[in-house]
């Protein structure tokens, strides 16, 4: 007798191969500098994860509640593509991508936690020549972030960029 097909649960992932990374910043009093890079398949639930309404955010961020989600990346081919990129993105100075395109000036040090150094991070990493072959897009939800992203460097051509409400955009 063939097998019935199994019902999906409401909390079951969706079938998509949608996964984004995305740059939270603290709002936290005396954190306003504070930002930390992740990846997830949906942003909306991690925003709440990391914001403590729901269980499953990272241990880095409880201290600094709450966060809001400035930057998010999509358009990976893959998850494995989108996991390189947020390795990358937190780990500039480990990076193969920025040594072989000599971007050595990044060595791990405490002040490249910061926001301004992300967005340059995320800034050379979207003009390196492996992140160029895919269609990704950038959402800003603050568009004063995104004037600062946009003054680091030249337009990007290959990326489409949007600013908006993260609800909107996804």
């Amino acid at each position: 007798m063939p097998k019935s097909p199994k019902k999906k649960s409401i909390n079951q992932k969706p079938d998509s191969l949608f996964y984004c990374c995305y740059l939270l910043l603290s709002k936290a009093e005396g954190c306003s500098n504070c930002v930390y890079v992740g990846s997830t398949p949906n942003p909306m639930r991690r925003i709440r994860q990391h914001n403590g309404d729901i269980t499953g955010g990272a241990k880095k961020t409880m201290k600094k509640r709450p966060w809001d989600m400035i930057v998010v990346v999509y358009g990976f081919p893959s998850k494995f593509a989108a996991l390189q990129f947020e390795w990358a993105w937190q780990n500039p100075h480990k990076s193969r991508a920025f040594k072989e395109n000599n971007f050595c000036d990044f060595n791990g040090k405490y002040r490249e936690r910061f926001l301004d150094c992300k967005l340059r991070v995320l800034s050379i990493m979207l003009h390196l020549e492996l992140y160029r072959r895919w269609p990704l897009h950038l959402h800003f939800t603050s568009d004063l972030i995104f004037q600062k992203f946009k003054g680091l460097s030249v337009p990007l051509e290959h990326v489409r960029i949007t600013v908006g409400c993260l609800q909107v955009a996804l």
